[in-house]
């Protein structure tokens, strides 16, 4: 996983616009990154409380999704 990570973090370095400030690049990078996981996890929170269907139908969603693109390959 970390050096997935890393490899991703890679191509979006190499996708740094010349003459760009590479600290303003990563500060970007590292906010909108923070962003969407205070927002993932204020979701999982919100549907905590919420009820366990809406994962269950989600996750057999998802699997449903893994089964097709599996049967198209």
């Amino acid at each position: 996983m970390a050096a997935a990570a890393a490899l991703h973090g890679m191509a979006h370095g190499a996708e740094l616009p010349a003459g760009a400030s590479v600290a303003g690049y990563a500060l970007g990078f590292l906010a909108t990154t923070a962003a969407l996981h205070a927002g993932g996890v204020g979701l999982g929170v919100a549907l905590r409380e919420r009820g366990a269907w809406i994962w269950r139908s989600s996750g057999a969603l998802l699997g449903l999704a893994g089964i097709v693109l599996l049967a198209r390959a």
